[in-house]
């Protein structure tokens, strides 16, 4: 495994990508969850 570095790396990057869409994700639906109640 000499490329053990770049494949975590690119794991590393990917689930950051991934957290990263699902917080916009949750912040969204919050945002529009307390639109919609202050409508």
């Amino acid at each position: 495994m000499l490329n053990a570095p770049a494949a975590e790396r690119n794991k590393n990057c990917l689930r950051s990508r991934f957290w990263i869409w699902t917080a916009r994700y949750l912040v969204c639906s919050k945002l529009s969850k307390y639109y919609m109640a202050a409508d």
